[in-house]
């Protein structure tokens, strides 16, 4: 039970699954919430933010349908990644572990 604190067991793999979902979920919310706020408080955000309202508005109907997929698509690539990167360091961790397993014999 306690051997994480002598580091007889990794707990990368816990932790980086955590990290994962905290991520995954937390950073889009965060970055929603950072834009609403940088566009309330700086002017600059504020003009470039009716600017680009401004251009996706005089688009036409098939436009804005591509333009919301390409971000969809971006979006969801995005979020690909870094399923991916975290997919790699837990491998790396599980193979660590065999390893070690392979060694003890």
């Amino acid at each position: 039970m306690w051997d994480f604190l002598t580091f007889e067991r990794f707990i990368a793999q816990d932790v980086l699954i955590l990290f994962y979902y905290a991520g995954a979920v937390g950073m889009p919310l965060f970055l929603w919430y950072l834009r609403r706020r940088l566009v309330r408080t700086l002017p600059w955000c504020r003009n470039a933010g009716a600017e680009l309202r401004r251009l996706y508005d005089t688009l036409e109907t098939g436009r804005k349908v591509m333009t919301l997929l390409f971000f969809l698509v971006l979006f969801l690539s995005m979020e690909l990644v870094w399923r991916m990167m975290f997919e790699t360091m837990i491998g790396y961790f599980q193979m660590h572990d065999a390893l070690m397993e392979l060694t003890e014999f």
